[in-house]
């Protein structure tokens, strides 16, 4: 099991990728096509919202007692994979 601290420092990591990913989406963006940007901004959109529902999961976590989280660990960690999931296919799916 991965104790709280852990979790938290590796989810700050991978929101600091993600927002490394999301601003060189934003970038590749601007140098599309008017008809193209309308497609890209919805994934771009879509890996924005991953992010932040991400970010809300960090905070929850961050706000647990030891006790709690040790009841909540295996089912947090399964959230942020399958957050993680959503984030990489909306990258997957910029240009």
């Amino acid at each position: 099991m991965t104790t709280q601290a852990a979790y938290i420092q590796k989810a700050e990591a991978r929101l600091n990728q993600w927002d490394a990913q999301i601003l060189s989406a934003a970038a590749k963006l601007q140098e599309l096509k008017a008809d193209e940007k309308i497609a890209q901004k919805e994934r771009l959109d879509a890996m924005r919202a991953k992010r932040d529902e991400a970010q809300q999961k960090l905070v929850e976590a961050q706000v647990l007692s030891e006790e709690a989280w040790s009841e909540l660990a295996i089912s947090a960690t399964e959230a942020w994979e399958n957050l993680e999931e959503g984030f990489k296919n909306a990258a997957r799916k910029i240009h």
